[in-house]
């Protein structure tokens, strides 16, 4: 194997590695900081779009202001450094060493010109998520959180199917296990929670087709945009910011109370939504450049059983044997699912050196 693939190889596991990673804490501190954030400020809408706000700001300043404040800092050493002409090479060699995190946010952390066709791609998206969450608050107040759980990781069984035909996904024996035990382990945990009305059932199971529908053209206008993840995720928050304000006054959610009367508490996890709310769209966004949809709602659903025991601790929830029981065995199937990913990467082919002609051995 020769020394680039295997530097390919190491840069795709790292890159993975880091938005998994930074998924799952935004995931999870956006859980617990939005519940302790709703409890003195009951306005999830305004608080929705105070977060789109924050992400496309933080966004611009970050891809237009740093990332050229960057490239302008050592494109101005590369100018500079070459004085002498007896240590001329030797100094351009050291000037264009770019420490590594500076390639990482060139490379991520930017956004091509904008373009109108960019917005017509991210409108499907921005209705289906809204549609998704919508939906979900909806059903949040009509059936208990179990309930919404297990149709979750039902919902994952048909994106995996639709990985299969639209994407050409080829699953082997051991993600198919994984996922089997995801749906099991998500029955156990709410076993002795399932309930609900028919009304209910309607608006989770229109909940559970938003899942599906939003995972495929999320999957699909990523890999088709001619756009970065952090571009996406700007265009996406700053289409919901229209939708939701518009909403906003249409329901008379209105905020009666002000937001500097806030604790200063409340106010530090205000801001660390927002913070938190920027990082979970690139991370999201980016994964959907190179895993598969089934991929990352698995990822997804692991977040939210995270985001349970931590906030089972946080806040002092009671958590029932049957409960315990079926987090563990739906994280275990969700940690054999990414090993069983890694195990179906195929190994890059030894590269064959051309061998002397048989007759000169002879």
């Amino acid at each position: 194997i020769n020394q680039q693939t295997m530097g390919e190889a190491y840069v795709s596991l790292y890159t993975s590695m880091f938005f998994y990673s930074l998924y799952a804490v935004s995931s999870v501190c956006m859980t617990i900081f939005n519940k302790s954030v709703i409890k003195a400020f009951p306005h999830p809408r305004v608080l929705l779009v105070a977060q789109n706000i924050a992400t496309v700001v933080f966004i611009l300043v970050g891809a237009l202001l740093i990332v050229p404040q960057l490239n302008g800092l050592f494109s101005s050493k590369n100018k500079v450094i070459t004085v002498e002409e007896d240590d001329k090479q030797e100094n351009e060699e050291e000037v264009n060493e770019v420490p590594l995190f500076v390639k990482r946010v060139e490379e991520y952390f930017y956004m091509k010109p904008f373009k109108i066709d960019h917005i017509y791609y991210c409108i499907p998206i921005t209705v289906s998520f809204l549609l998704m969450l919508l939906s979900s608050l909806k059903a949040l107040s009509l059936v208990s959180v179990p309930t919404v759980v297990v149709f979750r990781n039902v919902a994952t069984l048909f994106i995996g199917m639709g990985d299969v035909i639209l994407f050409g996904k080829k699953f082997t024996t051991k993600q198919i296990i994984a996922l089997i035990i995801i749906a099991a382990g998500a029955f156990i945990y709410a076993f002795n929670d399932l309930s609900g009305t028919i009304e209910g059932y309607i608006w989770i199971g229109i909940n559970t087709g938003a899942v599906i529908l939003n995972a495929m053209l999320e999957k699909y206008i990523t890999v088709h945009i001619s756009q970065t993840a952090v571009g996406i995720a700007c265009y996406q928050n700053a289409l919901s910011i229209i939708v939701m304000t518009v909403m906003i006054f249409a329901t008379g959610d209105t905020v009666t109370e002000s937001v500097s009367a806030l604790p200063l508490s409340v106010k530090i996890m205000f801001f660390l939504t927002c913070v938190f709310g920027t990082t979970i769209g690139i991370a999201y966004f980016s994964l959907n450049k190179f895993a598969s949809p089934t991929s990352i709602t698995v990822a997804g659903n692991m977040n939210k059983l995270l985001s349970v025991c931590v906030g089972a601790f946080v806040f002092s929830d009671d958590l029932y044997f049957t409960a315990m029981l079926g987090l563990l065995v739906c994280m275990s199937g969700g940690l054999y699912y990414s090993f069983a990913s890694i195990w179906a990467k195929e190994t890059p082919t030894p590269t064959i050196l051309p061998t002397e002609d048989k007759e000169e051995k002879q």
